[in-house]
């Protein structure tokens, strides 16, 4: 298996570290290690990162939050691209929010309520990235980020710059036509509104997050919810809450959460996730559609 490696020479802007562990850095405390991390602090050294990347072949997955993430392989044959800096700024302009994709979403929810803006509430809870939340059209079932987005920019793998338009994106239960593209920056808009209002939104959201897992360590909801139902209810109704592999458990308190009891492995819970599915097939003839990223060598 070939070992991907730095340039030799130092580009300003990009730190390359070989063979990084990524336990730290998914909320789920699975060990892994990627043959090649990168991290880039502005749009420039982006370029250059991704100038490399075209010229030497070498794939590579961008890693943001850790937080909708499953490690499935010990090693990770393929660089991670980590974004920072600038990407880690954002500016509030009236009833709009321009942020950098690595923004943490809560803290933009936490922002607009500080200014009275109404819009993001429900994301105060919602863990991950801004760019993360695009790709994957991050929600609950009162809300999704899409329901916010002015427009997105974004570099293609050979470093094309473009911004979408709100209507020029393809939005979905959990997906956008963003993925695949190197989210660095969005405009969110949003409304003024009453503080007293704002309050209570956020404790309804607040409320509705109570049955989940508080403190455990776990990559958020495994699967999509089925239409007209929920993953969580039909894989409790299937008996499976406390089923185990290794330290991978799925959750006493939210069946549609796995949580890392202590060391467990990718490859556990990938197998935990195979046999709920098999089971939950077999029981009510539903196959449950992943909403976590797997990343594997083989990705």
């Amino acid at each position: 298996m070939p070992t991907l490696r730095a340039p030799a020479q130092e580009e300003t802007g990009i730190k390359w570290i070989e063979n990084a562990p990524l336990d730290g850095l998914n909320s789920m405390g699975l060990r892994a290690t990627a043959r090649l991390l990168a991290s880039v602090a502005s749009e420039k050294d982006l370029l250059r990162f991704l100038e490399w990347a075209k010229e030497t072949g070498e794939k590579f997955v961008v890693l943001g939050g850790g937080t909708n993430v499953i490690l499935g392989d010990p090693m990770l044959d393929f660089a991670i691209l980590r974004l920072d800096g600038d990407f880690a700024k954002y500016v509030l302009e009236g009833n709009k929010i321009t942020a950098g994709a690595a923004v943490p979403l809560a803290r933009l929810a936490q922002e607009a309520v500080k200014a009275a803006l109404t819009g993001l509430e429900e994301a105060s809870y919602i863990p991950g990235t801004l760019g993360g939340a695009l790709a994957g059209n991050a929600g609950t079932p009162q809300w999704q980020i899409s329901d916010n987005v002015k427009w997105v920019e974004a570099l293609d793998r050979k470093g094309q710059r473009r911004r979408f338009a709100a209507p020029e994106i393809t939005f979905e239960y959990r997906r956008s036509t963003l993925a695949g593209w190197v989210i660095t920056r969005a405009c969110l808009a949003l409304k003024t509104d009453r503080p007293e209002n704002i309050a209570q939104r956020l404790e309804a959201a607040k409320v509705r997050r109570i049955g989940q897992p508080r403190g455990a360590r776990s990559a958020g909801c495994i699967f999509k919810n089925p239409p007209g139902d929920t993953a969580g209810r039909l894989i409790d109704a299937a008996g499976l809450k406390g089923l185990r592999r290794g330290d991978a458990v799925v959750s006493r308190h939210h069946a549609n959460f796995i949580v890392n009891e202590g060391n467990a492995t990718g490859p556990e819970v990938i197998e935990l996730i195979a046999e709920v599915r098999r089971r939950v097939l077999e029981q009510f003839n539903v196959s449950l559609e992943t909403e976590v990223q797997i990343l594997r060598s083989t990705t």
